[in-house]
């Protein structure tokens, strides 16, 4: 079963294993491949596990751990704020529904 839902700009979709487990495996990707991941590794016959994807987030601002310059001339700098990312993630308020349909509640 998956479900989608958008928090402030970023999208997360969870797909829930048929199995009962507790195994999660979270991604932070650029685009949503859950399906060929997820194909991937049933095709391994690896243990089950829920997934977590997350995009729609700015690698430069959400991701950078700590302040730093462009690496190149037109290259973005980064901003640090990898903290703040992972804490507004887990402080949202969001409800989740069935794949397709996106809700937000701040």
């Amino acid at each position: 079963m998956n479900h989608r839902f958008i928090v402030d700009t970023y999208e997360v979709q969870i797909t829930m294993s048929d199995s009962n487990t507790q195994h999660v495996v979270f991604e932070l990707a650029f685009q949503n491949h859950s399906d060929q991941v997820l194909q991937a590794y049933h095709e391994l016959e690896g243990k089950p596990f829920h997934y977590v994807t997350i995009t729609g987030f700015d690698w430069e601002n959400d991701l950078s751990p700590w302040p730093e310059s462009a690496l190149l001339r037109n290259d973005d700098v980064f901003a640090g704020k990898a903290a703040d990312f992972f804490k507004n993630l887990s402080r949202k308020n969001c409800t989740a529904s069935p794949s397709g349909n996106r809700h937000s509640r701040r």
